[in-house]
């Protein structure tokens, strides 16, 4: 009797742990707090997700001064406003108000320059997307009534960067791929980017190019959702942008490229339009010290283009950690792999030709423009320097270099003072 008894029993608690962990419910619906899109030097998108539909309005102000008032429409979960007539290189403070005027939560954005004497500055990171170990449970009744209260709400590594992120104060930020891991879900883009970043988010627009994570669930639709680029190009998700003196592109690289593949004419209209500084942002590094080998679209096709249109900087990610190839009085462009935003980390398992820095380490890197002289300093979680380096425009001037549009050089003399 016992036996039977304890069979019962152990049946019974069977049943009951598997009700609690099964996937019988709906995922956490996505809820963001404030954040920025589509700066311009006289344009901007605030936007924010309800978890319910809710009535939102906004106020915006320089000063004490309200420039723009957006009265609370009708309830919903999505709240768009795009905001018009703005001046260049101005702090505009926001409220997100309910239906009674009453403040819900506040930020700030800094609209982009539109002069080449302008500084800039800006953050670079990628591969940021970890989530919770829980995650996979969160369907489940018991982790799901937990998900709120008890169990952390973000990755370890992630939220670290993510308040790395936020004291470095940067204009925008530029995302290198991967932004949510295993797969490009809406509802885990509420733990693996809205929550560890939500303090720079506010204040700060996230400029993003798709990595390989990022478009394996219905072809990229979360991600097309979060990300709305002022200056995209065509149908596809390559964007350029100029930002003061910086004319910074960023290319969908995760089709292999052909001779005539789009994101090289992306590339090559961003080239003509002539800014002192040029810089690529694409999910994939040319070089690295982790693959046995690159991509050879990427040796044979991009790399080359880059040294022909004199491209400064190639951002990448992919790779878990943080290399850079290239000296900065070389003729070719300067590659960054910033791939440390948080996920675990690969090893370093070779040293190519070409190879300037490279550590394994969490970490984000800050980029200043300040005339014809680029700074980058990659930095890991606790402030510590990984790597440190100067360009100076000027090189393109130099007897020699790769010959650039007439405009650039213009602009790069200008800069200059010669």
């Amino acid at each position: 009797m016992r036996r039977v008894t304890a069979i019962r029993l152990g049946v019974v608690a069977a049943l009951v742990l598997g009700a609690l962990f099964s996937p019988l419910l709906s995922p956490l619906p996505l809820a963001t707090g404030p954040f920025v899109q589509a700066v311009t030097a006289d344009a901007a998108v605030v936007r924010c997700v309800t978890a319910a539909a809710e009535a939102r309005g906004l106020v915006v102000r320089t000063g004490d001064e309200v420039v723009q008032r957006v009265a609370a429409g009708e309830a919903r979960t999505e709240h768009r406003f795009p905001l018009r007539g703005l001046s260049p290189a101005t702090r505009y403070d926001y409220e997100l108000v309910d239906a009674a005027g009453q403040r819900l939560d506040r930020g700030s954005f800094r609209t982009m320059p539109d002069r080449d004497d302008a500084s800039v500055r800006f953050a670079v990171l990628g591969d940021s997307g970890d989530q919770p170990f829980w995650i996979d449970l969160q369907r489940s009744p018991l982790v799901h009534a937990l998900s709120d209260s008890v169990l952390p709400q973000t990755a370890w590594a992630v939220r670290r960067v993510g308040e790395q992120l936020a004291a470095l104060a940067p204009d925008f930020w530029l995302h290198t791929g991967d932004v949510v891991y295993p797969k490009g879900v809406l509802p885990l883009y509420r733990t693996g980017f809205f929550e560890p970043f939500r303090e720079v988010l506010r204040e700060a627009p996230c400029l993003a190019v798709p990595g390989n994570h990022d478009v394996l669930l219905a072809d990229g639709s979360a991600y097309d959702f979060v990300f709305e680029p002022a200056g995209r190009v065509g149908a596809g998700r390559s964007w350029s942008q100029r930002i003061g003196p910086v004319r910074l592109v960023g290319l969908d690289l995760n089709a292999p490229l052909t001779a005539d593949s789009p994101q090289l004419t992306v590339l090559r209209d961003a080239a003509a339009a002539g800014e002192p500084w040029l810089m690529v942002a694409s999910h994939y590094p040319i070089a690295t010290v982790y693959r046995d080998a690159p991509r050879p679209d990427l040796v044979e096709l991009f790399l080359p283009l880059c040294r022909e249109l004199g491209v400064d900087v190639v951002f990448a990610g992919h790779d878990h950690l943080y290399q850079r190839f290239g000296a900065a009085d070389g003729a070719g462009p300067i590659e960054v792999g910033t791939g440390g935003g948080g996920k675990d980390l690969y090893e370093i398992r070779q040293r190519p030709d070409g190879l300037a820095a490279a550590q394994v380490a969490h970490h984000a890197c800050v980029v200043d423009v300040r005339g014809v002289r680029l700074t980058l300093e990659a930095r890991d979680i606790d402030g510590g320097l990984i790597d440190r380096f100067e360009l100076d425009a000027r090189r393109h001037l130099a007897p020699g270099a790769a010959p650039i549009p007439p405009s650039r050089r213009e602009r790069i003399e200008a800069l200059s003072g010669e």
